[in-house]
């Protein structure tokens, strides 16, 4: 048995996952507005999964790594926020997933080619911290042996 929101979503899940193919093969413009929308829903079923405790159930298991691996597919085509912090926080968004997704690998890669994202490390208390804890997790994901040493 599928998860209910899966179900519900699939035909705008392969839509959008047919956009940024397109857009990654003719350098035409995907419309980001579905392609947000669907990596939204399929990270709120990751999350609905995650929470059933879904690592028990092999099915269950499997639903929650495809719709993590695609909604970090999605969510690597669009463009990242301008704003430092909501940069990190995509991309920590984007990571995570990929990770859940059994796709760590290609976050490792997509982050060592992306412009690391320069975060207020060095300013008020309250974005310091987000800056930080952004840091050190980005860095983890990417596993550079200089972000090792730098967590």
């Amino acid at each position: 048995m599928s998860h209910w929101l899966l179900e519900e979503q699939e035909e705008m899940r392969q839509q959008a996952l047919k956009q940024v193919q397109l857009a990654q093969n003719s350098h035409k413009q995907a419309d980001e507005k579905l392609i947000r929308r669907a990596a939204d829903v399929l990270e709120m079923a990751v999350l609905d999964l995650v929470l059933e405790d879904a690592v028990h159930d092999e099915q269950r298991q499997r639903e929650l790594q495809l719709a993590a691996a695609d909604a970090f597919c999605l969510l690597r085509a669009l463009p990242r926020p301008a704003d430092p912090l909501d940069a990190g926080k995509f991309l920590l968004r984007a990571g995570s997933l990929a990770v859940l997704g059994d796709k760590g690998a290609d976050a490792e890669q997509w982050l060592e080619k992306e412009p690391w994202v320069e975060l207020p490390i060095d300013s008020e208390w309250h974005k310091r911290t987000w800056a930080t804890v952004l840091d050190v997790w980005l860095r983890l994901i990417r596993k550079r042996y200089t972000d090792l040493g730098a967590v």
